[in-house]
């Protein structure tokens, strides 16, 4: 209800709180180092890249890798989707594995 010469506010969305320093350092690292990994891999792709390009071309022209770009091309779409997201499926659980070996401590299979 409304009275007289009074009027209510209901906001859209609360007031912020005020900011953490230690929140607002934290994210200001978090960018500073996600930015710095990116440039450095950035600058390795490009260094890296051109000294392998010719063994990149060799391996492109064998037979093997010919044979396969061939059937990918004739494959239709959902041929291809499920030629991407066989291996994935596979693979993904084994980061996790590989994620519980490293904080473990375990550098191999077979000290677990």
């Amino acid at each position: 209800m409304r009275t007289a010469g009074r009027r209510e506010e209901f906001p859209c969305h609360p007031p912020p709180l005020p900011a953490n320093p230690f929140v607002s350092t934290l994210r200001f690292a978090a960018r500073l180092i996600a930015t710095i990994v990116v440039v450095v891999w950035a600058v390795f792709d490009e260094l890296l890249f051109q000294p392998l390009r010719p063994l990149v071309r060799w391996l492109s022209g064998l037979r093997l890798f010919e044979a396969i770009g061939a059937l990918i091309g004739r494959a239709p779409p959902y041929g291809v989707l499920v030629m991407l997201a066989v291996p994935f499926a596979l693979i993904e659980p084994l980061k996790i594995v590989a994620l519980y070996w490293i904080a473990t401590g375990c550098s191999s299979a077979a000290c677990c």
